[in-house]
């Protein structure tokens, strides 16, 4: 792939002041000064594009997925720390369980304090929820 004639002054320019295209990304990215810069907001309005453009992309995409394996994975062990922490409230212990404590037990306040707890495992179990896929069966 050549460089279009309209970006090929920009990285002349670039290469000149040793500013490498990382470092415009990450400052563009992290940017909320003051001054505005059309061109940052336009970035951060198309962040998902542009992760979706490393993943498909035949040079970047390996080094990409493996560091959103690694972030999800970051993600889900603390989530699923926190829902298995004693404070958490979800333990039931056998020992000290009654008919009392069976019966008012509500599914749907376990869920929600899931949902709430671990946002980002929820959306895990939701996603792969088998009412969500329509099966064929011989």
């Amino acid at each position: 792939m050549s460089i279009p004639a309209r970006l090929k002054p920009i990285f002349n320019k670039m290469d000149q002041m040793g500013v490498t295209a990382s470092e415009i990304m990450i400052f563009t990215l992290e940017y909320s000064g003051g001054t505005p810069l059309p061109a940052a907001a336009r970035l951060q309005d198309n962040t998902e594009m542009v992760l979706d453009r490393l993943c498909a992309s035949p040079v970047t995409a390996l080094g990409t997925r493996t560091w959103a394996i690694s972030l999800v994975t970051s993600i889900y062990k603390t989530e699923v720390q926190n829902i298995v922490h004693r404070d958490s409230g979800f333990h039931m212990t056998a020992k000290f369980m009654t008919e009392e404590k069976l019966t008012a037990f509500d599914v749907q306040e376990f869920a929600d304090k899931i949902s709430s707890s671990a946002p980002t495992v929820w959306k895990l179990f939701d996603s792969s929820d088998s009412t969500n896929y329509q099966r064929e069966w011989a």
